[in-house]
């Protein structure tokens, strides 16, 4: 090709890799190329940015010589192999390599990695060709890749999203401080309408605020269940169940009892949340005070099973049952 065709680019200053840099990124990747991961084939570390002094070990691959080819740009064709997509190979083969160390029965077969490498990468490949930015980022989300995915929302919203895709974005970026106030005022305009009350319970979840959440989610599922629209109602449950609502809901409930300094209803709310050597150490502390009540069955009853005596326990248990309490 003429020189008038490309416009020549200044030489880049090459320096040498840190030993200790260079050893650990070999260590992680097997001194093995992590997209062909053939074994035994020479290799070089490769730099993402193509800046040969940025020595960032996020910035670092290890290749073999004919995966580094394809990262060139030949003939006029776009690149074969690019950042991104060693990225995904790079991070997918360092779990291999880490899982492959840790038990020789490796629970996923490398063929099945491979293929799930295949998807993200063809997939995110459409997405850039369409420049479909939100797409990208949702698609890395889902794979788990936190770097692209944080990459590709920052370029949706500086191409321009709605209300709603700005702060969903955020929202799983977990950067809802960055949502301008705005932004916020004007979806919670836009959902005003009854009929909208379980995107508004969404839009509740992904700000955390985990009452008015849950009260949108269970006024709009029991609107479903009336109408015998048991898919939707169903769906919109186990969307509710896996936001995580019911433990932010007893975590309000342990810090209302805290407030009421009400050790009952703490002990209860830790029990529910699972953090039974909290309830205990609890008890233990008002040992004292259960003691000392006069209406105490169901304290002393806490306490002998928190201090492991069961015959205590047992005798607490039938006063209990005398007095008609289960």
């Amino acid at each position: 090709m003429s020189s008038s065709t490309h416009t020549k680019q200044p030489k880049k200053n090459r320096t040498e890799i840190p030993r200790g840099v260079a050893a650990r990124v070999q260590f992680l990747s097997d001194r093995t190329c992590c997209v062909c991961r053939t074994s035994n084939k020479p290799i070089q570390i490769h730099h993402l940015d193509e800046n040969p002094s940025n020595h960032d070990e996020a910035n670092l691959s290890v290749l073999c010589l004919d995966c580094h080819d394809k990262t060139m740009i030949k003939g006029g064709f776009g690149r074969k192999l690019d950042a991104e997509q060693i990225v995904l190979y790079r991070e997918d083969w360092y779990k291999s390599v880490k899982n492959t160390r840790a038990s020789d029965d490796d629970s996923r077969p490398e063929e099945e990695s491979l293929h799930d490498l295949t998807y993200a990468t063809t997939i995110a490949e459409i997405y850039r060709e369409a420049n479909d930015f939100e797409s990208l980022a949702r698609h890395y989300h889902v794979i788990g890749n936190a770097e692209l995915r944080d990459k590709y929302i920052e370029q949706a919203i500086t191409h321009g999203c709605d209300s709603e895709t700005v702060i969903y974005l955020r929202s799983i970026q977990q950067r809802i401080d960055l949502i301008p106030k705005s932004v916020l005022l004007e979806r919670a305009s836009e959902l005003e309408d009854p009929k909208l009350i379980l995107r508004r319970a969404r839009f509740h979840k992904q700000l955390n605020n985990s009452l008015e959440s849950a009260s949108d989610y269970i006024a709009g599922i029991a609107g479903h269940l009336v109408e015998r629209r048991y898919f939707t109602a169903a769906f919109y449950l186990k969307e509710l169940f896996e936001s995580g609502a019911v433990e932010r809901l007893f975590e309000q409930a342990l810090q209302d009892a805290e407030d009421r300094k009400d050790l009952w209803w703490q002990v209860r709310a830790l029990e529910e949340l699972e953090r039974y050597d909290d309830a205990r150490e609890l008890i233990l502390c008002h040992e004292n005070e259960i003691l000392n009540s006069e209406d105490n069955l169901l304290f002393r009853e806490l306490l002998a099973r928190a201090k492991g005596d069961r015959a205590e326990w047992l005798e607490a248990r039938k006063a209990l049952a005398r007095t008609g309490n289960r």
